[in-house]
């Protein structure tokens, strides 16, 4: 046994209770504990394993993991071998992979400290709520940033912005910049459009890395609560993104568009401006969007074209 797991916190079925709800249960008699997580390749008895729902043959996959824990999904409790119950702790749910995560990031993902770092630059006029995070050579201008939140470290945000509670900013993130907006004077040279508007980021959204969200140019951008933004994104001035939204890396989304709730934008896409997409519908990977998106939909290509409908939201 090396160092490592020797120090590793070692759980049981007790310690699991907190995190079932009324119609997930546990089956078995097995008496072990666990202490980590780990892939299919890493797992040992003392992993804490998950068997997708997917998975055509899960009493196969129980017999053949060497865990002692495992979440699966619901099974005919007569339909598992009385050895394997006497060996094993089954956790029954009809959505191992949700049930595993909720525990391991409770359980064994390493809580972040909040601090504000001395190399932080806070304007005086900033509003800093509780137990706030502010990384290393960070710039906070007169923002607003509410409780919980984590900017991590080398990010800006510019003045005019509005971050709510519990949001997860990476590092390298660039927040509430001026728009790009220009207009031609009579010598036919760029005038810059005034960017007098603002940024409202609100609770659970999380930012990728060296991602760049632009103010409003006379209104504001809006990225709606739990929505997840991934690296080297780009959201330009008067967007507006619904509610829990998954936003893949190199996205790039252009002026004024609006894009609604639960929608999938793969990695790679790129959105004119102007463009609306309803909700739940989904844009596939380096897709190129020219045209408006209706509500459950997928489009995919380079022009995006429609698909086929998906299943709508109960």
């Amino acid at each position: 046994m090396n160092k490592k797991t020797m120090l590793m916190k070692k759980y049981d079925i007790s310690d699991l209770a907190a995190f079932l709800s009324s119609n997930e249960y546990v089956v078995g008699e097995g008496n072990g504990t666990f202490s980590e997580a780990s892939d299919i390749r890493g797992r040992t008895t003392v992993t804490l394993d998950w068997i997708s729902a997917n998975n055509s043959s899960p009493i196969e996959y129980i017999c053949n993991s060497p865990a002692h824990y495992i979440i699966c999904p619901h099974l005919d409790p007569d339909s598992i071998p009385n050895e394997i119950l006497r060996d094993k702790t089954l956790i029954l749910t009809a959505n191992p992979r949700l049930l595993f995560a909720r525990i391991a990031n409770a359980l064994f993902v390493e809580q972040k400290h909040h601090t504000i770092s001395s190399t932080a630059v806070i304007d005086a006029d900033a509003k800093i709520g509780t137990n706030v995070h502010i990384g290393n050579f960070c710039h906070i201008g007169k923002a607003k940033i509410g409780d919980n939140t984590v900017i991590m470290d080398n990010c800006i945000v510019f003045n005019d912005v509005r971050i709510g509670k519990d949001v997860l900013i990476k590092p390298g993130a660039q927040l509430g910049l001026e728009g790009f907006g220009f207009v031609r004077d009579e010598n036919n040279r760029f005038i810059a459009f005034p960017q007098l508007g603002s940024l409202e980021i609100e609770n659970d959204v999380e930012i990728g890395p060296n991602t760049c969200i632009d103010k409003g140019a006379l209104s504001v951008t809006k990225i709606r609560c739990g929505t997840k933004i991934g690296a080297f994104v780009k959201i330009a001035h008067n967007c507006e993104i619904g509610e829990s939204c998954f936003i893949g890396a190199q996205v790039f989304i252009g002026g004024s568009t609006r894009i609604g709730d639960f929608n999938w934008i793969s990695p790679g896409v790129k959105i004119r401006d102007q463009i609306t997409i309803g909700s739940n519908s989904m844009c596939g990977l380096g897709s190129v969007v020219v045209k408006d998106i209706g509500d459950s939909e997928l489009w995919m290509g380079s022009p995006a074209r429609f698909i086929e409908k998906r299943k709508a939201i109960t």
